[in-house]
Order: structure tokens, then sequence, then C-alpha cells
């Protein structure tokens, strides 16, 4: 179940948006797939792969998120090894993440 990155950006922002509102049970599938449903995304793929391969990549990348210190989100994790966590620090980490090098 791979889309591009462009693809990501609306879904992100609409996952993000209800969860801080609280509108969004994450641990809900059937209201993860409408969310993307909403986004004009395919979900046809969408519970097998949570069940599958998607579960045994978020056990990958948790492990390394713990690893390299993160421990809550949102997190910004840079290559350079700054770590920043809390919303407040969004727009910072947008800007920095976005800056060419």
């Amino acid at each position: 179940m791979r889309h591009s990155r462009a693809s990501f950006a609306p879904i992100t922002i609409a996952l993000f948006e209800l969860f801080w509102r609280r509108e969004l049970d994450l641990e809900n599938a059937a209201a993860l797939a409408a969310v993307l449903r909403h986004c004009g995304a395919p979900t046809s793929e969408f519970v097998d792969f949570l069940d599958g391969q998607g579960a045994r990549a978020l056990a990958e990348i948790r492990s390394q998120a713990e690893a390299a210190g993160v421990f809550g989100v949102p997190s910004f994790l840079f290559a350079d090894g700054d770590l920043y966590w809390g919303r407040e620090h969004s727009p910072a980490s947008a800007r920095r993440a976005s800056a060419k090098p």
C-alpha cells in the first residue's frame, strides 16, 4: 500500500486536526478509513495493511523512534539528532524541515 508523499499531506492534516480536537479514535480502523475516503485515498486494502505489513512497519518505526529518544507526539527529529517535542515547536520545525541546506 504505497502512495506518493504528496498524497499524504491532506490525509495527515485531516488526521491531526481531528485528533487534536479529540474527534478521532486512532485505534478505530473504520474511523481512519473514513478519513482516507474523505481525502480521496483508496481504502480497499487498508484493513489488511493495518493487520499485516502496517503493523510490522509500525513496530519497527516505534522501536527506532524510542531508540532515538522520541517519547510523544508531535515530535520532530532532525538528521543531526536535534529532537523537538510538542505542538509549540511545529511552526519552527516546519520551517527548518523545508529550509534548503
